[in-house]
C-alpha cells in the first residue's frame, strides 16, 4: 500500500505540471485527452504496485531531432522563423518487467525553443512501449523495444509587424498559435543497469494530420507526418 501511495503521489505531481503547461485557450480540450491517458497510467501503476511483477516508477530527460515540418516553409514565407527542430523533454512513467519482457508507459512535456527566435513549441507526449530484455553480466541488459507515441504540438509564432486595413477591417495579427495531434510508431534500443536506462530511438508519424487553432481561423491547412530521432535517460526513482 505504501508503494502505491508513493507512486500515485509522484504521478499526480507530474500530471499537475503537465496541466499547467497547457495554454488557456486549449486547456479544456487538452485536459480531456490527457485525463484519459492519466487514468490508464494510474491504473497501470496500481496493478503493478500490488502485484508480484517487477518494475519501477521512473523519471526521464531527453533530447530529440524533429523534422519534416511542412509548416516551417509557410512560416518562413510569412516572414517569421521556422519551427525549431531540436527539442528537450522531461517525463515520468512506469515500467513493468515480466521475465524477459518489459512494458512501459510515460507522460511528458517537450520544449522546442531557440533564444531570440520568433517561433517556439511546447508539446505534450505520451509513450507506450513493449520490448525484449537481453540480460548481460553485472545486472546490465539490452532492451529491444517497439514504441507507440501520441504527441500534441503547440506552436506559437509572431511577426515583427502586423497590419490593419481600416477600409475592410482586415487584420493580420502579430501573434498566433497552432496545434497538431500526431500519432507515431517506432523502435528503440536501451541499455539498462540497476537503476538507469539509456534509450536511442526513431519514431515516424503514421497518420497525416492537419494544423488547427482555437484563436485564429485556419484555411487550407497543410498535412504533417513528422519524424523524430530521440535520446533519453531514465532513472528509477522507486522500485516495485
Amino acid at each position: 500500500m505504501k508503494k502505491l501511495v508513493v507512486a500515485l503521489l509522484g504521478i499526480a505531481i507530474a500530471g499537475g505540471a503537465i496541466f499547467r503547461a497547457c495554454k488557456k485557450e486549449e486547456e479544456r480540450k487538452m485536459q480531456k485527452k490527457i485525463l484519459v491517458l492519466m487514468i490508464f497510467f494510474l491504473s497501470t501503476v496500481a496493478v503493478v504496485a500490488q502485484s508480484e511483477l517487477g518494475g519501477g516508477l521512473y523519471a526521464s530527460i531527453g533530447i530529440a531531432h524533429n523534422y519534416k515540418f511542412q509548416l516551417s516553409k509557410i512560416l518562413k514565407d510569412m516572414g517569421t522563423d521556422k519551427i525549431p527542430q531540436i527539442s528537450s523533454s522531461v517525463a515520468i512513467g512506469t515500467h513493468i518487467d515480466y521475465r524477459k519482457v518489459v512494458y512501459s508507459v510515460d507522460l511528458g512535456v517537450e520544449s522546442m525553443y531557440l533564444a531570440k527566435k520568433q517561433t517556439r513549441s511546447t508539446n505534450l507526449l505520451a509513450n507506450l512501449s513493449a520490448g525484449y530484455q537481453l540480460f548481460l553480466p553485472d545486472k546490465n541488459s539490452l532492451i529491444f523495444s517497439g514504441n507507440l507515441s501520441y504527441e500534441i504540438y503547440n506552436v506559437s509564432s509572431y511577426l515583427t509587424k502586423g497590419s490593419l486595413d481600416m477600409a475592410t477591417s482586415a487584420i493580420i495579427p502579430t501573434q498566433f498559435r497552432l496545434q497538431l495531434h500526431q500519432f507515431m510508431v517506432g523502435a528503440k534500443i536501451g541499455w539498462r543497469n540497476e537503476y538507469t536506462t539509456i534509450w536511442v530511438g526513431y519514431d515516424f508519424g503514421c497518420i497525416p494530420m492537419s494544423w488547427t487553432s482555437n484563436v485564429v481561423q485556419v484555411f487550407n491547412s497543410v498535412n504533417e507526418r513528422i519524424d523524430r530521432i530521440h535520446f533519453d535517460v531514465a532513472y528509477d526513482i522507486r522500485k516495485y
